[in-house]
């Protein structure tokens, strides 16, 4: 027995394609197999909390003596200023996705920023209280009215001194002005 499949659109034949039944039941099973998908469960067993996707790279900086500012432009736009502290320095996550080859304006950048006081030493935090970190997402794209800067109102942010130096920060957060593909980042960094 077999199947014949015809694609046609406006009364154009583009191609037959000619499937035996066996055929079409391997290429429903294809196409019903999951991906290769990782739990936060399985990451914590493979000793790594987070990882960026792969179809990018993601990095934390820091940016000493700053810290950050939401303002907005003549035209109600959000933008971000950075401006000299001498009493916090300034976390930037970001996730930059490889550029598509040959395609303009295929640049997208998600940033996370967290102002961290000198002296402190833990911080736990939960939504409304986010705001006294200045957490601040940006989504940076070619994405007509879905892009900008925005508060960070709705997570859970952790951040512990495991050493002279050394912190270790989750932090879990949901937008719902913009689309994002970071929603959740752990990781170390030194001040």
């Amino acid at each position: 027995m077999s199947i014949f499949l015809l694609i046609q659109e406006k009364n154009v034949k583009y191609y037959i394609l000619k499937v035996n039944k066996f055929s079409l039941i391997f290429i429903v099973l294809i196409a019903c197999k999951t991906g290769n998908t990782s739990s936060k469960s399985e990451l914590l067993n493979n000793g790594n909390l987070f990882e960026c996707p792969k179809d990018g790279i993601c990095t934390i900086d820091i940016l000493k003596n700053k810290l950050i500012k939401l303002k907005k432009d003549k035209f109600d736009k959000p933008y971000i200023d950075l401006e000299e502290s001498s009493t916090t320095n300034l976390l930037k996550f970001s996730y930059k996705r490889h550029p598509i080859k040959d395609v303009a304006d295929s640049n997208y950048e998600e940033v996370i920023y967290i102002e961290i006081k000198k002296n402190e030493e833990n911080i736990s935090l939960k939504n409304e209280e986010l705001s006294t970190v200045n957490a601040i997402f940006g989504r940076l794209c070619f994405c007509r009215g879905s892009s900008g800067y925005f508060p960070i109102q709705e997570g859970n942010l952790n951040v512990k001194k495991v050493s002279k130096n050394t912190y270790k920060i989750d932090f879990s957060f949901k937008i719902n002005e913009v689309p994002q593909v970071i929603t959740f980042f752990s990781d170390t960094f030194n001040l």
